[in-house]
């Protein structure tokens, strides 16, 4: 979306790139050399944030965790639906099984939930079709 020269002291220049998920910086410092006419590499990458929940900003020292920084687990997920499974499809979501579900969502992602709400897995919603991506081990 956006990519600005932070510093520029030759053989180094150092930019920032806001962008989508899954874009290839190193590709893109690659690109970069080539449209000058020579090479270049990526030295260092640093993110500085992904999506609205993670922020650089609220980060802390690896020393200073602690359970007082635990979250849900599906806090960060927060914009991606719901489907809620019963006992028999949530064992065929276990074991990458393909499910029918016929309700109403509208986005290609969505979180799996058992009726006591409790966070399964990830999957891909197409076609009125559950397809599992991540499981979590319950």
């Amino acid at each position: 979306f956006d990519i600005n020269i932070i510093n520029f002291n030759l053989p180094y220049i150092e930019i920032e790139v806001f962008c989508k998920s899954g874009t290839y910086i190193r590709s893109l410092a690659n690109d970069l050399g080539l449209s000058l006419n020579t090479f270049a590499y990526l030295y260092s990458l640093k993110r500085t944030e992904a999506n609205e929940f993670f922020d650089i900003k609220n980060s802390i020292n690896i020393e200073d965790i602690s359970e007082n920084y635990l979250i849900e687990l599906d806090k960060p997920l927060v914009n991606i639906e719901n489907a809620i499974l019963e006992e028999d499809e949530l064992k065929k979501f276990k074991n990458g099984q393909k499910i029918f579900y016929d309700k109403n969502i509208n986005t290609k992602n969505i979180k799996v939930y058992d009726k006591n709400h409790i966070l399964y897995g990830v999957a891909d919603f197409n076609n009125k079709h559950i397809e599992p991506k991540i499981n979590f081990p319950i």
